[in-house]
C-alpha cells in the first residue's frame, strides 16, 4: 500500500521525533523515504527581518534589499536547509533509499501537494516542533495535513525526552463506529499489521448520549436492556470484520466493546509506553449512537501516548 514515506522537517529537534517511525515502515515495507523541508517566501521585503537587512548590507546596516540580494538569501536558505536534510537522510541505513527536497511557500500547502501528487503516500510527522527564525510550527501544520491531506498522516506526538534511534510497535488499536467511512482505516491497519508482524485489536465504544437524550425517566431494567442490546450487536459487527481481517492474513485479530466516553475508552486501552499504534479515519456518523470520529481522532492524537495513524475517506458522508 505504501510506496512513498514523506517526512516534513522544520530543523527542530522536536521535528526529528518522526524520523524512527519513518524508518521502521520504510523498513517493513520497502517504501521510499523522502525527507521535505519548506521555506517560506522571502521575495516580499516586508517578510524579511532587519537582522537579515544587515546582513546583506554593504556597510553592515539595515536598509532595503535588492532583487539580487533577495535571490541570494533565497538561495542560502535553500542550501541550508538542504545541508540539514541531506544530514538527516543518512540515519536512513537500512531502508530503501532517502531523498531530499527543499519547496518554498507555505508550510502546510507545500507538504499537502507534495503528498498528493503521488497515491500510496504516507506522511510521518510529529505535532509540534519550532526552533529558529525561520521554522514553522509544526503543531498547526500538522492539524493542517491531517483535515486537508488526502494521503494518511501517522503522527507522533513530541515527547520531552524521546528516543531518536529506534521504534518499537507491538501491536494495533483500531477504534470502528460501525460506519463505512470509519472502516477506511481497516486497511491500512491491516497493511501496518503484516508489515509489521503484529496484532490488531478492535475497540467499539457504545455511548450512553442517545439513551439519556431519549429516555431521560426511564427504569434502571430499561437501561440496562437497552444496553446489552448495543453490547450485543457491537459484538456481532467487530466479530464479522475480525473474519474480514483474518482473511486478509493477519491472525493475531482481537475485539472488545466498551460503554462510555469513546474517546476516553481508546486513552484508557493505551499502555503508556508508546508501542502501540492507533489507525484511525477522521470522522466517521452514521447511525444512532455512532460516535463522531472527527473530534474522538482529534483528541486521540493530542493524547495518545504513542503514534496516531490517520485516515482521510476518499470519500466521507
Amino acid at each position: 500500500m505504501y510506496e512513498r514515506i514523506l517526512v516534513p522537517q522544520d530543523g527542530s529537534d522536536l521535528a526529528l521525533q518522526a524520523l524512527p517511525y519513518a524508518r521502521t515502515v520504510s523498513r517493513a515495507t520497502g517504501a521510499e523515504v523522502e525527507l521535505l523541508s519548506v521555506i517560506e517566501p522571502i521575495d516580499a521585503p516586508a517578510r524579511l527581518q532587519v537582522t537579515e537587512y544587515a546582513a546583506v548590507a554593504a556597510g553592515g546596516g539595515p536598509h532595503w534589499p535588492t532583487n539580487d540580494e533577495l535571490a541570494r538569501l533565497r538561495d542560502e536558505r535553500r542550501n541550508e536547509a538542504m545541508k540539514a536534510l541531506d544530514a538527516t537522510a543518512e540515519s536512513f541505513v537500512g531502508a530503501r533509499r532517502a531523498h531530499c527536497i527543499v519547496l518554498e511557500g507555505d508550510p502546510a500547502q507545500a507538504i499537502i501537494d507534495r503528498a498528493d501528487e503521488r497515491a500510496n503516500t504516507l506522511i510521518v510527522m510529529a505535532t509540534h516542533g519550532r526552533s529558529g527564525i525561520g521554522r514553522w510550527l509544526l503543531g498547526s501544520v500538522t492539524d493542517t495535513v491531517i483535515r486537508h491531506a488526502k494521503q494518511p498522516t501517522l503522527v507522533i506526538r513530541a515527547r520531552e525526552e524521546p528516543s531518536l534511534s529506534a521504534a518499537l510497535l507491538k501491536s494495533i488499536l483500531l477504534p470502528l463506529d460501525g460506519s463505512e467511512t470509519a472502516e477506511a482505516a481497516i486497511p491500512h491497519a491491516v497493511e501496518m499489521a503484516k508489515a509489521l508482524d503484529i496484532g490488531i485489536k478492535m475497540l467499539h465504544a457504545t455511548s450512553l448520549l442517545p439513551y439519556a437524550t431519549s429516555n431521560p425517566d426511564e427504569s434502571p431494567d430499561l437501561f440496562n436492556h437497552w444496553i446489552e442490546q448495543r453490547q450485543t450487536a457491537a459484538h456481532e459487527y467487530l466479530n464479522g470484520v475480525v473474519k474480514r481481517i483474518r482473511a486478509e492474513g493477519v491472525r493475531d485479530v482481537s475485539e472488545e466493546t466498551f460503554v462510555g466516553d469513546a474517546g476516553a475508552s481508546i486513552l484508557d486501552e493505551l499502555s503508556g509506553s508508546g508501542d502501540q499504534l492507533v489507525v484511525m479515519a477522521t470522522h466517521g456518523r452514521s447511525g444512532v449512537g455512532r460516535w463522531v470520529l472527527g473530534s474522538v481522532t482529534d483528541r486521540v492524537v493530542r493524547h495518545s501516548s504513542g503514534p496516531v495513524l490517520v485516515v482521510r475517506p476518499s470519500d466521507p458522508t
